[in-house]
């Protein structure tokens, strides 16, 4: 499985404390030949929508919106309760960067260990939290 990456930003293409699917868009990237090659700029479709957490049916649907991008990983700031909907079909990733430019460097040296996880398991991926290294640890439903 071919890794497709989708950053969660502001408009201002940095990383914000908010949750992945209250970014106002998300910049797709591919991972081709070991590098990451940007493929395209999506605005959130939800970003006016009320916020609602713990929501089943509204996690449900941003799933849904996502996979139609084609992407495979998360990568944020921060994830709210709706992860438990999304790693059944996303690896999250964890970033205490200020912008993709300065992820991708880091992200890069666990590719491996991401893609090894998009390989090895088919659902209830492990939330990958790369603030200080790489810490992989299970999500509790």
């Amino acid at each position: 499985m071919t890794p497709r990456i989708a950053f969660a930003v502001s408009n201002e293409n940095v990383f914000e404390m908010t949750f992945f699917g209250q970014a106002e868009k998300y910049l797709i990237y591919n991972w081709v030949e070991n590098q990451f090659i940007f493929d395209q700029e999506v605005k959130n479709p939800n970003i006016n929508k009320p916020t609602v957490h713990i929501n089943a049916a509204h996690g449900k649907e941003f799933v849904e919106f996502i996979k139609e991008l084609g992407v495979n990983v998360l990568v944020s700031k921060r994830f709210g309760q709706n992860i438990k909907i999304a790693n059944s079909d996303f690896v999250p990733v964890i970033t205490g960067s200020e912008s993709s430019e300065e992820f991708l460097p880091i992200m890069q040296k666990q590719m491996r260990w991401i893609i090894e996880e998009l390989q090895s398991n088919k659902g209830n991926y492990k939330l990958f939290d790369l603030r200080k290294g790489n810490l992989k640890t299970y999500i509790k439903r």
